[in-house]
């Protein structure tokens, strides 16, 4: 099965730091706040790795969603049954259900065998919560891919100048990232964080002055802090508000290279 549709696996990577958490607001039918406590529906980035470890693009998905609470069994059992259902013409691509006076639609996509029918594998299962009521649709447009540079930025009140992600010798303690403050005004970097392509942080501090470029060393405390790859990378830099203030993204680095970045 693909597709993050799985409250366990959202569970788990955000238990370990692969998702970055960016904030709450349930907006289905413009209200804030939750109408049910048994289903997720989110909006995600992801960095789109290549085989080389690359990041080569990053990818918007509108809106999905997952239940909360079922064990894997139960949610293998309800695709099982939109499966056969499926196989038998008596759905495509959704089934309209109720559950707990909540309707959903639930949406089975089927592997493609090589002449375009649908084929023996379930691909991807994930409930679409349509509100307490019947209602219409919600909007869920296909992912949008946007290209590595286009998403990149480097052009505020402090930006990322270089970096060091691969010292010669051991790499713990000797990996570096410079900011510069481009105003003329000081900045407190309180609450401020670093973040790899991974979103592991490394927390900063102090002020930079005002055209300051201070230098900052990532520490790779523990496992699920921010690590600089050799291959490919992504440095991000985020505010006190989780605001990203700049980003940066970085192919092979030589042993003891300093990478430079332009604003």
């Amino acid at each position: 099965m693909s597709g993050y549709h799985s409250w366990v696996k959202f569970y788990l990577d955000e238990k370990n730091q692969r998702v970055n958490y960016l904030g709450y607001k349930y907006d289905l039918k413009g209200e804030d706040g939750s109408q049910n406590p048994n289903v997720v529906t989110l909006q995600m980035i992801n960095n789109v790795i290549n085989m080389q470890g690359k990041v080569i693009a990053q990818l918007f998905k509108f809106k999905g969603g997952f239940f909360v609470g079922p064990s894997p069994e139960c949610e293998m059992a309800m695709a099982t049954v939109a499966y056969y259902e499926s196989v038998h013409g008596k759905i495509i691509d959704k089934r309209r259900i109720s559950i707990n006076s909540a309707t959903y639609d639930l949406v089975l996509y089927r592997s493609t065998n090589p002449n375009g029918s649908r084929g023996d594998f379930i691909r991807s299962f994930f409930p679409i919560f349509l509100g307490m009521d019947d209602g219409e649709i919600p909007n869920t447009d296909e992912p949008v891919v946007v290209p590595i540079d286009e998403v990149t930025k480097n052009n505020g009140v402090v930006i990322i100048v270089a970096s060091q992600p691969n010292p010669e010798g051991n790499d713990e303690g000797y990996e570096w990232v410079e900011l510069q403050n481009t105003t003329n005004e000081a900045i407190d970097l309180s609450g401020w964080k670093l973040q790899d392509k991974l979103n592991r942080p490394e927390e900063i501090n102090g002020t930079l002055q005002p055209q300051e470029v201070k230098r900052f060393t990532i520490s790779r405390a523990n496992p699920n802090s921010m690590q600089l790859g050799n291959s490919s990378g992504i440095i991000s830099l985020l505010n006190s508000a989780g605001q990203e203030v700049a980003m940066v993204s970085y192919s092979r680095a030589s042993s003891g290279e300093v990478i430079r970045f332009g604003s």
